[in-house]
């Protein structure tokens, strides 16, 4: 008996460890995404971000080497940033995670599960070397949906100008 008590003081002990580091690591990586959020890259992005309107947006990508937003019609444009071009290197994995949710964070409804997937892939350069990548896509349910009011928006503007 005394053994079972024990075997539960320890399964206590330990879940309060992994909470307390989940709380760190939690912690650690919102500071990360405020600091990337107050850096010169960021400030860069951040018209471009802004540029968009939420609800229009079918895709954001976040590869090391750029960010690029597709947007759904009538926009219909793709916005590319190239990380590469304009700072002349990658972002290292975990700026780029950082900047992924402060993407979720500046571009409204994206971090919604809802209405956006969020995705991490994972690929190889040219030199065998891994990597990862994230992305939002709209869920076709939420692109349908906007679609149709964008549509909609289109025939009462075509109807107030005949």
């Amino acid at each position: 008996m005394l053994w079972l008590i024990f075997l539960v003081l320890l399964v206590i002990a330990a879940a309060v460890l992994l909470l307390r580091r989940l709380r760190q690591s939690a912690e650690r990586q919102r500071q990360l995404v405020e600091k990337y959020r107050q850096s010169d890259t960021y400030a860069r992005i951040y018209p471009t971000l802004m540029s968009c309107r939420p609800w229009l947006v079918e895709q954001v990508r976040l590869r090391p080497e750029e960010l690029t937003i597709r947007m759904l019609p009538p926009d219909g444009r793709m916005l590319r940033y190239s990380f590469e071009r304009e700072r002349g290197t990658e972002l290292s994995p975990e700026v780029l995670y950082s900047l992924t949710q402060a993407v979720a964070i500046d571009l409204r409804g994206m971090g919604d599960k809802k209405r956006y997937l969020f995705e991490t892939h994972r690929a190889q350069k040219k030199d065998g070397t891994a990597y990862r990548w994230y992305s939002y896509t709209i869920r076709p349910a939420r692109k349908d949906a906007v679609l149709r009011g964008e549509a909609a928006k289109g025939e009462e503007h075509q109807r107030k100008i005949d």
